[in-house]
């Protein structure tokens, strides 16, 4: 009886499987969001708001309860397309847009080269989640290590910076 009682309940908020999945998946990413933006300072160096940011961002990624909701969105989205819209929404879209305008506003303070934010930040996440999270993902290792976290998010943050930050003139001597 308790579980029906659970049931019924639930389903008097929710009108539809598809509403109480963003439901549970908004309030299982909004603090990790807001942690992410909170590494994002402008008043820091570029570059080391943006290894915060990755640092963290990888990290959770690849803890195992990020594993398992990727993979879980991932292999019910042929199924449910909506549950994989909801999930890139919620998730990954959400978490883009926090980079972007992080990077515009970088952009706009001159401190990195003009562009397309939204590029800029899909190129970003895209370095920082190319290494240990895909060998994670796809069951070639079992777990990460800090150490390899701090290697991806070196080389990610690395790479973006000398495509994106103002080149400084040499100076003469």
């Amino acid at each position: 009886m308790v579980e029906y009682c659970s049931a019924v309940l639930i389903w008097s908020y929710f009108d539809c499987k598809e509403q109480l999945f963003a439901a549970v998946l908004d309030r299982a990413i909004r603090d990790f969001q807001h942690e992410l933006l909170l590494m994002l300072n402008p008043n820091d160096q570029v570059e080391d708001a943006l290894s915060r940011f990755c640092g963290h961002f990888l990290g959770k990624l690849t803890s195992p309860e990020g594993i398992a909701l990727h993979r879980l969105a991932v292999s019910e989205a042929n199924r449910f397309p909506a549950m994989g819209q909801i999930f890139y929404e919620i998730g990954p879209g959400r978490t883009r847009e926090v980079l972007e305008e992080y990077l515009h506003g970088a952009m706009e303070r001159g401190a990195l080269r003009s562009g397309d934010p939204a590029s800029a930040a899909r190129l970003l996440a895209g370095m920082c989640l190319s290494g240990c999270h895909t060998l994670l993902l796809v069951g070639v290792i079992e777990r990460v290590t800090p150490a390899m976290i701090n290697e991806d998010v070196k080389l990610a943050v690395g790479t973006f910076m000398r495509a994106w930050a103002i080149k400084k003139p040499l100076e003469c001597s």
